[in-house]
């Protein structure tokens, strides 16, 4: 073997040295969950006292917009076991797979406890999730696993038949009376002589 051809080999060897020295010694993981488009399904119920929109995310728990009497509404992830380290987590704008084009957005991050509910948004941060079901789009929320520093959690809410679960939905929140018990349970009404009837603003 001549000077070249030993330099060459050389070469390679070092380079292939350098290759093993720069790969990761483990890969990072994402553990997602969504309801595929076989399975999504909004669920509406509700009375006078309350209303609530509700999908199920498989393996997970349930997405869940809330809407008290006299409250505003609020909307959270409500997980069978919870996975999610607490501290901050992105919320992200997801395009489904069909939307082909389409990017991933960031819009924040909200706060993750340790909890069965580890995810519950202020009114601002539910109108956002609002906005981007409408959009079609798939608001997600991605978090450090607590068990490892290499693991995410991802949980998607998906937009597939969400519309026209919403219409059911408002027609509940049209119902609703104007304000709770327990917005009222200390209230004073005061009754004239001879009074046997509530004036319409103590109704």
């Amino acid at each position: 073997m001549n000077a070249m051809q030993t330099m060459k080999s050389r070469l390679k060897f070092t380079l292939s040295c350098a290759t093993l020295l720069f790969v990761p010694l483990a890969q990072a993981a994402s553990t997602s969950y969504v309801a595929d488009i076989g399975n999504s399904r909004w669920e509406v119920e509700g009375s006078v006292f309350e209303c609530s929109l509700a999908q199920e995310i498989p393996q997970y728990g349930k997405a869940f917009f809330y809407h008290q009497a006299g409250e505003a509404l609020t909307f959270s992830l409500q997980a069978m076991d919870s996975e999610m380290r607490a501290g901050k987590a992105l919320l992200t704008s997801t395009p489904p797979a069909w939307r082909q084009g389409l990017y991933e957005r960031d819009i924040g991050y909200v706060d993750v406890a340790r909890s069965k509910t580890p995810v519950s948004l202020d009114v601002t941060n539910t109108r956002l999730i609002l906005a981007e079901l409408f959009k079609g789009m798939m608001p997600t929320v991605t978090r450090q696993a607590w068990y490892s520093d290499e693991d995410s959690i991802r949980v998607a809410v998906s937009p597939v038949n969400f519309k026209s679960a919403y219409v059911e939905y408002q027609n509940c929140v049209a119902e609703l009376l104007p304000v709770n018990f327990d917005q009222i349970e200390r209230s004073t009404v005061f009754w004239r002589v001879g009074q046997t009837e509530l004036d319409a603003r103590n109704k």
